[in-house]
This record gives C-alpha cells, structure tokens and sequence, in this order.
C-alpha cells in the first residue's frame, strides 16, 4: 500500500526503466471520461490509456499551483514556488533557491543518464527554459529546436500537439541506446485560447465549444502516440505518465462544460508501469508537490531533502 499523501509510481528494478512524462496543458481531471461520465466519447483515447493493462489512475490528485512554470516547479521540486514567472529571469529567483528538483536527483542518484524536455513553444516563454534548465535538465528542446525538425512549420504561437508528440516519440526512440532516460513534454493545444491547429479539424459533438475541441484535438494526437509507443521497443522498457501540469483556468468555455471557479481542482493523472503491481485506481487526497519524492520512494532513491512533500 501507499503511504498517505503520495501519488505514483513503480517499485522494482529501479535502473532498468526509463521514465516518460507527458505534462498536458490545463488537463482538470472533470473534462476526461475518465473521471467524468458525461463526457463520454470526448477523450477516447486518455480512456484507452487509462484502460490498459498496466495503468493506474490517481484520484483526489489537486495542482498545488499555477500557471504552468510554477506548476511545473511543485510536481519537479516538490516545494511550492516562491517566485513568478518574471523574477525567475530578472532577478534569477529560482537559482537562489537551490532547489532540489527530480532530473538532477535521477541523473545523481538514480543512474539515469540523460534527463530532456521537450516542448512547442519557445524557450522564452514565460521563463519555462530557463527554469528547466535549472532543474538539471540536460537539454531543452522548445520551438527554435524544432523548427529545423518539423518540416511543417509552427503553427499559432508553437507547435500543436499532432506535430509535438511524433517529435518526442522519436526523441524516446533515440534515447533509448541511453537508458534509464527521463524525457518530459510539455503539450499545448488546450492552452488558451483553445485552438485545434492539426489541420484535421477533428469535430466534436455540436463543435460550438472551443475547449472542448481542442481538448478531443489533444485526445486524437495522443492516440496516435499511444499506439505507436505501444508497438514500439519503449512499451515494455519506459513508465509512462500522463499529468496536468495545472487545472483548467475559469472561464466561459469551461463553465460550459463543467462549471468551476477555482483556479485549483483535481488534475488528470494516469501512470502506466511495465510489470505494474499497483491497483487499477488509487484515491488518496495529494496534490503536485508529492509527486516527487513519492517517485523517488518508490525507486528506492532515499536522500536527505527539504521537500514540502
């Protein structure tokens, strides 16, 4: 069993999988079939994710903080942010505060030999590079990276998810010659404004609601994902994790759908784990800052800290 106030992870053969993590934007657990059955059918494939042999779906999961960078800060550093998005580059708060995040934990005492992000829009963007980087990522692939990659062209302000995910499989299959790795991805389709960019115009019921379209637009890409990554050599070697990185923020496309005015709710969080002893579902109230040292509990990687969680 778990032990209170934790939320993932894999407990045997710590070295011999290496650990992929999908971040989707905004991903409030209430706007998946997973969690919600009136919206049947507008996440097929987080359901089949969710479904498979293997996969753990974690409730009373809540973001213990917001917008992206300082979500990102508590799921990565186990600690809630002190800073915002603008004094990480102008007065180098992050730096400061030394702290210790998961990347540099796997790759120091975990054998894990390369830790990458990758993400659609560009490095700058409210300071994500830069913190990341921070974090002792090895390397930061964001929009300028991808741009010489992804013949296509940017679309919007960055990369949409049908373009993203297809990068970071290949990034995964390369690094696989590298293992343990840690690759991390950040999405960005159901970032606001919502927009469905993949040219496919995937509908969904009436089509009337922006969120909810590019929510199934997101949906559809991760499917193509998710079965390629199943077919592939990665299925049976690599945990793979799909979290939000935060809740969706309040507004009239949400309300639509299901109404909220929080900018804190229960986030979206499957694992999937090769040879997985977990039970199916786990119901335990935590939020982003134990996401950390849970996972390093449970891989047996036991350091002095300061984590919050």
């Amino acid at each position: 069993m778990l032990p209170l106030r934790t939320t993932i992870f894999w407990i045997f053969h710590p070295n011999s999988l290496s650990a992929h993590h999908i971040f989707f934007e905004s991903l409030s657990s209430r706007l998946t079939s997973v969690y919600n059955q009136e919206l049947i059918g507008a996440t097929p494939n987080l359901q089949s994710f969710a479904d498979a042999s293997g996969s753990t779906v974690f409730k009373q999961f809540y973001n213990a903080s917001s917008p992206t960078v300082t979500g990102l800060f508590s799921l990565l550093c186990s600690a809630l942010p002190a800073f915002d998005n603008s004094e990480i580059d102008n007065f180098n708060k992050f730096a400061g505060h030394h702290a210790l995040c998961l990347p540099s934990v796997l790759k120091k005492f975990g054998g894990y030999k390369t830790a990458v992000y990758m993400m659609g829009q560009e490095k700058g963007f409210a300071s994500m590079g830069r913190m990341i980087e921070n974090m002792g990522m090895g390397r930061v692939f964001s929009k300028e990276d991808l741009d010489g990659e992804i013949k296509s062209g940017a679309v919007h302000w960055g990369y949409e998810d049908h373009q993203l995910f297809p990068a970071a499989l290949r990034q995964a299959k390369q690094l696989l010659a590298d293992t343990p790795f840690l690759l991390a991805v950040s999405t960005i389709n159901t970032h606001q404004p919502f927009f469905d960019a993949s040219g496919k115009k995937i509908p969904f019921g009436d089509g009337s609601n922006e969120l909810l379209k590019s929510l199934h637009s997101t949906d559809d890409a991760f499917g193509q994902f998710w079965q390629e990554f199943k077919n592939s050599e990665l299925y049976n070697k690599t945990i793979l994790i799909a979290v939000a990185d935060h809740s969706m923020f309040p507004g009239k496309q949400l309300n639509e759908l299901v109404p909220s005015q929080s900018y804190y709710d229960e986030n979206f969080f499957v694992a999937h784990i090769p040879g997985s002893i977990l039970p199916r579902e786990i119901n335990v109230l935590s939020s982003g800052i134990d996401f950390t040292p849970t996972l390093l509990q449970i891989l047996g990687i036991n350091i002095k800290n300061s984590f919050e969680g």
